[in-house]
């Protein structure tokens, strides 16, 4: 029993330690996207394909979100601000792009 609190206790030190925009935006999309992505596969029909999308969105920032979670606990020198503006620098320029298209 007390194996898996402190399991628990890791796996939540790990995704909160040295948070970062990309880490906060992830965990964001995660809580609102499984919730609405398992109610979704509950419709009838083609509807039930927006939770398989919205799921399937959600294991890949999931995955984007363990992938940089490892890079940041691999750079412990590394200034954490600077990671900051150089993820908010990428995520507003994959934005205008997108809208730009």
């Amino acid at each position: 029993d007390s194996n898996w609190e402190i399991m628990i206790t890791e796996f939540i030190h790990f995704f909160i330690k040295r948070t970062t925009v990309i880490s906060i935006l992830s965990l964001a999309i995660i809580l609102i996207g499984l919730p609405f992505g398992l109610y979704a596969l509950t419709l009838k029909g083609g509807q039930s394909l927006g939770g398989v999308i919205t799921l399937m969105i959600v294991l890949a920032v999931f995955i984007l979100l363990v992938f940089e979670r490892a890079i940041i606990q691999g750079i412990q020198d590394f200034n954490l601000k600077r990671i900051n503006i150089i993820e908010s620098i990428i995520i507003i320029s994959l934005l205008i792009i997108y809208n730009l298209k």
